[in-house]
């Protein structure tokens, strides 16, 4: 959980800091270079960020569901293989099967 919660840390940060870089100074250049695209990018630039808030916003939700679930799948998955021998012992393989193939099903 630590490495994942780590790259994913990694990943945000260049992203917020690298991202904006790139927006500003891609800005400048077409205005020093091309500034009869420039008044194209005035127009077109915020177009596109409204779908990009509006596509972000819609995702977030369904990818907080699909994160989750696949933390549900994964739960069961660490219980079923630390408690092996107990499930064994007791004959329930075809509960935890039934019980995984449950919890993998609301992941799909």
């Amino acid at each position: 959980d630590i490495t994942s919660i780590q790259s994913a840390m990694t990943m945000t940060l260049r992203v917020l800091v690298r991202g904006p870089l790139l927006f500003i100074g891609s800005i400048i250049i077409v205005f020093v270079t091309a500034r009869e695209l420039f008044s194209i990018l005035l127009v077109v630039v915020p177009v596109l960020l409204l779908a990009i808030i509006l596509i972000a916003s819609k995702a977030s939700g369904t990818f907080k569901k699909v994160q989750e679930a696949l933390d549900k799948v994964n739960t069961k998955l660490q219980e079923n293989l630390s408690g092996v021998r107990v499930i064994k012992a007791y004959v329930r393989q075809k509960y935890e099967i039934a019980q995984f193939g449950s919890v993998n099903t609301n992941l799909t």
